[in-house]
């Protein structure tokens, strides 16, 4: 299908080696739902748009180790490279340069794989979509415009993860399609959450965006009741939405260990000392997101709750 202003060749999602992941047999795989995931900034190409290169794969797959697993329990996945936005660049640009450059070769490349994945591979099962940070941006053109000319595909999504960014409310009321999840129970909706320590509220975060909608990925709810960690939910840290800033607020996370700043200096966080590139790679973007923020963690510090609340979803959607 021809999309509007489309930019540059879209990679050829016919050959495996533009698939991060894909299950042993892609068109009949396994379980009954699929996901697929596009991964946060993993380029750190000296251009604006980096292409598929080693050190991109290396940091996709790095970032998929930690944040995939909230997913693969439940879903088959299906996990494209695409060309993406350069760590180097993102410090030169405004919130809507950003948003504006992902437009072009990112957007390019992820409607081409999920035309590939829908005609090839999906056979009409129920799917996710799930990314972090610049892959939940492209989550939200995907809701936004992909599915306006696919109608016919909402009906079998369960729900859309575009966690690590903010999608303020005005632009959702413009696509009364997107139904922004209000609770744990509810199919076919929005998924949003973006986490920092309160020490990081009045500095700038590229993904805290004014008014955006947010949930809270322990409770499940949109207002500001605090969560703790218990035995229930194995959380790493708690959770409240400051509906002012319209984040989720953690106070128990140490920042020493696993804010952006605590992972660009390479210090141990829940999941060990990073390797050098990925250090190297996130020291770069700490001006953006604030010294208390907890960006890389969204997924991490709340794994075990998005994961059963994932498989609710999923059994809600089934049964129906």
């Amino acid at each position: 299908m021809n999309y509007p202003n489309i930019v540059g060749t879209p990679y050829d999602y016919s050959k495996k080696k533009y698939w991060m992941d894909l299950p042993k047999h892609p068109a009949k795989p396994k379980k009954q739902v699929d996901c697929i995931w596009l991964s946060p900034t993993s380029s750190m190409a000296n251009a604006y748009i980096g292409p598929v290169d080693p050190v991109m794969k290396f940091m996709a797959k790095d970032y998929y180790k930690e944040m995939g697993v909230v997913f693969n329990k439940h879903c088959n996945m299906y996990a494209p490279y695409y060309h993406q936005l350069s760590t180097r660049k993102f410090n030169d640009l405004t919130d809507d340069e950003i948003y504006a450059i992902e437009a072009n070769e990112p957007r390019t490349d992820v409607y081409a794989a999920l035309d590939y994945y829908f005609e090839h591979y999906n056979n009409g099962r129920p799917y996710v979509l799930a990314g972090h940070s610049q892959g939940s941006c492209l989550i939200a053109y995907v809701l936004m415009e992909y599915m306006e000319f696919h109608p016919e595909l909402r009906d079998r999504m369960v729900a859309a993860y575009c966690v690590g960014y903010g999608i303020p409310k005005e632009v959702l009321a413009e696509y009364p399609s997107i139904k922004p999840a209000q609770g744990p129970d509810d199919t076919g909706v929005l998924i949003s959450w973006n986490t920092e320590g309160p020490e990081n509220i009045g500095q700038h975060n590229f993904v805290i965006r004014p008014n955006a909608y947010v949930i809270n990925p322990l409770n499940w709810k949109t207002d500001d009741t605090p969560a703790m960690p218990d035995k229930k939910n194995k959380a790493l840290a708690d959770a409240q939405i400051d509906l002012e800033r319209c984040s989720v607020i953690t106070r128990l996370a140490d920042p020493d260990k696993d804010s952006i700043l605590a992972e660009g200096l390479g210090k141990v966080g829940p999941l060990g000392k990073l390797p050098p590139v990925r250090e190297f790679f996130e020291k770069m973007i700490v001006p953006g997101f604030g010294t208390h923020s907890f960006h890389g963690r969204d997924y991490t510090f709340y794994a075990h709750s998005v994961s059963k609340n994932l498989k609710h979803r999923i059994d809600n959607y089934l049964k129906k």
